[in-house]
């Protein structure tokens, strides 16, 4: 009986210590990207539009975020401003509606 509890004890130790692993090396695989001292966060900008503008002509933008690759509807960028401050500044560049850009926060697994 005693054999079995302590099984039981090593078993749960060595899961939960797999799991905190497992965090660990996750959250190392989303670093938050530094450049001249500035920390950049993760967005994904989305267009409801029909043409998708294309950000990486626009100098006013390109200075705030670095573009880390394209979806179908969109970009996957790091930025130094906020998201909301991001959403104004795209809404300001092309002339968009709050409904026709999103911009979220998320993490890169890359």
């Amino acid at each position: 009986m005693i054999n079995w509890i302590l099984a039981s004890i090593f078993s749960f130790v060595v899961i939960f210590a797999f799991y905190k692993i497992t965090l660990y090396f996750m959250k190392k695989r989303t670093p938050t990207y530094k450049v001249k001292d500035n920390t950049y966060n993760n967005y994904f900008v989305v267009f409801e539009t029909a043409v998708i503008p294309d950000i990486r002509q626009n100098k006013a933008i390109m200075s705030n975020i670095m573009i880390k690759y394209t979806i179908k509807n969109g970009f996957v960028v790091s930025s130094k401003i906020s998201g909301e401050n991001l959403k104004t500044l795209l809404m300001q560049q092309y002339q968009l509606t709050p409904k026709q850009v999103q911009v979220t926060q998320g993490n890169l697994f890359i």
